[in-house]
């Protein structure tokens, strides 16, 4: 695999995750909960750190690439928390 198309890879995924993440906050004229408004909040935060990755791997920078990675481990992390607590919603607020 050429580093093209890994990077086109990636791109496909982060278009694909704004798909997925509209699909997840329930489409157009779904109602609006807290709890939502962390979920967009982590798909931007993923969506730039991805773009943000793709230019650091395509100049080799694998230092603030890897450091890059690890705000993505971070968000998912934070995304995951919500499903250990009994109320998530009230925790989002």
């Amino acid at each position: 695999m050429t580093l093209a198309v890994e990077l086109q890879k990636l791109d496909d995924w982060r278009k694909s995750l704004l798909s997925a993440g509209m699909t997840a906050l329930g489409g157009a004229g779904a109602p609006m909960f807290v709890l939502d408004m962390i979920l967009i909040g982590a798909i931007k935060r993923t969506v730039s750190l991805d773009s943000g990755m793709a230019g650091m791997i395509e100049k080799k920078n694998m230092m603030c690439a890897r450091a890059l990675l690890q705000m993505h481990m971070d968000t998912v992390l934070r995304l995951s928390a919500y499903e250990y607590v009994d109320d998530p919603e009230s925790v989002a607020s």
